[in-house]
């Protein structure tokens, strides 16, 4: 699988960034703080948000404030992640787009699959499998009253 875009919006460092055209090997270089391991983090949260649920996988990485510590410090909105990956080499381009959002302190998916194809994370032995499956509508859906008091 080759990773050809990642976009981030609103997770931890990143306000909103977006990196293109990765190529096949790729170094991360920066001073401390700058948001390396972050970088990598995404991939564990996404792992761990999709065998788990979002509100179990926001409070690994945030601690008891969950989506307000993992949302990027003094913003607003959802958070947003956002991956362009090819399968092989010359299958078509999937993207996988995720939105988590906030009300009376739950968070849940705003906004889930993606516009174009889904992509679904099997864990395996080996670490994790991406697996691309044909469009299929979905419409977003608002946490009840109910799913809030839980």
């Amino acid at each position: 699988m080759k990773l050809e875009s990642l976009r981030l919006r609103n997770f931890r460092a990143f306000k909103d960034v977006k990196m293109t055209h990765i190529p096949n090997f790729c170094i991360i270089v920066g001073a401390n703080g700058t948001g390396k391991s972050t970088l990598f983090s995404v991939f564990d949260f996404l792992k761990n948000a999709m065998i788990g649920n979002v509100n179990s996988t926001l409070a690994k990485l945030g601690g008891k404030h969950g989506f307000n510590e993992v949302r990027s410090r003094n913003s607003s909105g959802p958070i947003e992640i956002e991956l362009k990956f090819r399968e092989k080499p010359n299958a078509p381009l999937a993207t996988y787009f995720l939105q988590i959002d906030e009300q009376n302190g739950k968070a849940y998916v705003a906004r889930n699959p993606s516009l174009t194809d889904i992509a679904l994370y099997t864990p395996n032995r080996l670490g994790i499998t991406f697996c691309v499956m044909p469009s299929m509508k979905h419409t977003p859906v608002k946490p009840t009253a109910d799913d809030l008091s839980a």
